[in-house]
């Protein structure tokens, strides 16, 4: 699927003319250089991952890494002790990592908010939440 650039920030969108906040668009590597030591495992687990994908733009910001298809599907966010990872499925999942779960209505599903503090909290079960989720767009 074509994605429309903003010309005036450099990041991609599904949809032309996509409303957004511009933020200064950052290399991945700047973000991952930015990231606190003992989390940036969580963020190299969760690409590596993505990078056995197909269609799978990671889009850095100031403090978040997006994840997204023909839309976002997921996002991670480095808090100080733990990296918070959102992604969307269309059903409620019964996990204990599951911290809090919200309906998502732009997405039709339901949002799962999960706290990684390392990289081994990245496992098969997390990775397939993550696939899941990018099936779905």
């Amino acid at each position: 699927m074509p994605r429309w650039t903003c010309p005036a920030c450099g990041r991609t969108f599904g949809r032309s003319a996509q409303g957004h906040h511009c933020v200064p668009v950052r290399t991945l590597d700047e973000f991952l250089e930015a990231q606190p030591a003992d989390l940036r495992g969580v963020f190299e687990a969760v690409i590596d991952h993505m990078g056995r994908l197909e269609d799978v733009v990671i889009e850095p910001g100031d403090s978040y890494l997006m994840l997204k298809r023909s839309r976002k599907f997921a996002a991670l966010t480095a808090r100080r002790r733990w990296v918070r990872m959102w992604f969307i499925l269309p059903y409620p999942i019964d996990d204990d990592r599951i911290q809090s779960r919200s309906r998502d209505n732009d997405h039709s599903g339901v949002a799962h908010f999960v706290q990684l503090r390392g990289p081994d909290d990245v496992d098969d079960t997390v990775r397939a939440w993550l696939t899941e989720s990018y099936e779905m767009f």
